[in-house]
């Protein structure tokens, strides 16, 4: 079996409806596993960056869960209320809360520093942005 290149793949009606345009095939390809096709050499570099973009949004998500948490607690909503209106789960609601309180129940002022990262702060603002 031969190497295919990129320009014969996307070429190719075998791989693609017919019709579609080289232009179309070229817009969706990335959604497709073939899309590293004669690219090995970066291979190790994509799935680091990939993996690096995996875990700022992981980092994104856990902190703006948190700051829903912390919201609905401010608002005095139950765990149970909170669960409901964030769609986090009560079990997490509730290791949420814990994890920013301390043994008092007062809030911690703790800051995570892998939170403070930019492109974190980032995607927590888009996160909060109002939307229709």
């Amino acid at each position: 079996m031969g190497q295919t290149t990129r320009t014969d793949y996307l070429a190719s009606n075998e791989h693609w409806a017919p019709d579609l345009p080289l232009a179309v095939r070229e817009e969706r390809w990335p959604s497709r596993p073939s899309y590293g096709l004669g690219r090995i050499d970066r291979a190790h570099n994509a799935v680091e960056a990939a993996r690096q973009q995996a875990q700022i949004a992981d980092q994104a998500f856990a902190l703006v869960k948190q700051q829903a948490v912390y919201a609905a607690l401010q608002e005095g909503l139950t765990v149970r209320a909170t669960a409901d209106i964030t769609g986090i789960p009560k079990s997490e609601v509730g290791r949420i809360i814990r994890s920013i309180r301390d043994a008092s129940g007062e809030h911690k002022r703790t800051t995570n520093a892998l939170f403070n990262a930019p492109e974190v702060r980032r995607r927590v603002k888009d996160a909060w942005v109002l939307r229709g």
